[in-house]
């Protein structure tokens, strides 16, 4: 990659990073007047769980797409970047999928037990539905990085807060012409509009860039690269070389900040707050 060409896709991840971080601030500020401080104190308390299912499944695949199909690419072995791209994703948005289902029908006893919040199981619910889409967004994404093609991660990344921000706000003027309450479970609803519109944008540009992706996802090619060479090495090696590190790294510092964020509710609980108080607290300095 010439410097020009890194600059430039440094300026473009940049600027779509500032713009979504200031529409993300208008955003947070809208949600803390609509649903108030406690309603931001369940929502910081759900995430946690969000977090952690694509820590497990997602963070460490998509950093993995983007490392070895870059250098398989700079190798001219085109196809066996597009086998790992698609085992990879195949990968995370397997497990991503039973985690969520999995997440959906146990949400009771994670928000009971684990929360220590009922009220959060509505927001695990729809939380569910969004994080295969992530996963699916975050692969593209990544193979997209490896392709030194940074317009396409920019422009989903604002597509994803554009249409989270305008779902919410659409979802809250609907439920107060109706005289419905409103709550936190319209920012979760907005996260899956917003993982689905990126999701869309990517897919089209798959679609338009990449016309067999269709035949890569369902039929798996021959293991060889587009010069005839033999790659001894498995595609399920490969991926687990790269991948099994940088996951456990990130489900131990998700961990480590999901405990705190967990925690910091409860002991306000222990020291004589009422779940109200304890989760407007709580949201008030975690919400901004």
């Amino acid at each position: 990659m010439s410097k020009k060409n890194f600059l430039a896709g440094a300026f473009t991840l940049a600027l779509a990073g500032i713009l979504t971080r200031i529409i993300g601030f208008f955003y947070r500020i809208f949600l803390s007047h609509t649903i108030g401080a406690q309603g931001m104190g369940l929502l910081q308390l759900a995430i946690p769980v969000q977090t952690l299912v694509l820590a497990v499944t997602t963070a460490g695949m998509q950093m993995t797409i983007s490392r070895l199909c870059a250098s398989h690419l700079a190798l001219g072995e085109g196809r066996r970047s597009r086998e790992l791209f698609a085992a990879g994703t195949f990968v995370s948005v397997g497990t991503t999928l039973l985690l969520s289902f999995w997440l959906y029908h146990r949400a009771a006893f994670f928000s009971s037990v684990l929360l220590k919040n009922p009220q959060t199981q509505e927001l695990l619910m729809l939380y569910a539905f969004s994080m295969p889409l992530g996963a699916l967004h975050s692969c593209i994404s990544g193979y997209w990085l490896a392709r030194k093609k940074t317009g396409l991660p920019a422009f989903s990344q604002l597509a994803e807060q554009l249409a989270r921000t305008g779902s919410t706000w659409l979802l809250f003027r609907i439920l107060s012409e109706e005289g419905k309450p409103v709550t936190g479970a319209i920012a979760a609803a907005g996260s899956i509009c917003g993982e689905l519109a990126a999701c869309l944008v990517c897919l089209l540009a798959l679609g338009v860039y990449w016309k067999g992706v269709g035949e890569h996802l369902l039929f798996p090619p021959k293991r060889t690269s587009g010069n005839g060479k033999h790659f001894p090495k498995s595609l399920g090696r490969e991926l687990a070389g790269t991948a099994v590190p940088l996951t456990l790294n990130r489900i131990l510092l998700t961990l480590l900040g999901s405990m705190e964020m967990v925690l910091i509710p409860q002991r306000l609980l222990r020291y004589g707050m009422s779940q109200a108080e304890a989760l407007s607290v709580y949201g008030v300095f975690t919400g901004m």
